[in-house]
């Protein structure tokens, strides 16, 4: 995460409150993940699963691609194959920014 560079996603009113919802502006390379569930699409190199995720590998639960063929999730292993443009879910013990 760049500290110091924060974009504006949405600005609200509430009871005269006003509210400014930031998040951090990442690299090509980067994905910000939340705890728990996290649907993405890869937008690295080809590589293993277990390459890419070494930056998060100890915040990593259980990873899932999805198949455009038969449009169902299959379950992945650190010997998956990944690819720019796969959408991939990914379940993560903790916010965390994922580096590929």
């Amino acid at each position: 995460m760049k500290l110091g560079v924060m974009l504006i996603t949405a600005v609200a009113g509430f009871g005269g409150l006003l509210y400014l919802a930031t998040r951090p502006v990442l690299a090509a390379n980067e994905i910000s993940l939340e705890a728990g569930w996290n649907e993405v699409t890869y937008t690295g190199g080809t590589q293993t699963a277990g390459n890419a995720l070494q930056s998060i590998i100890s915040q990593v639960v259980a990873i899932s691609y999805l198949d455009p063929i038969e449009g169902i999730w299959v379950e992945a292993t650190y010997d998956t194959i990944l690819k720019n443009g796969m959408v991939i879910g990914l379940e993560v013990t903790e916010a965390c920014i994922w580096r590929f």
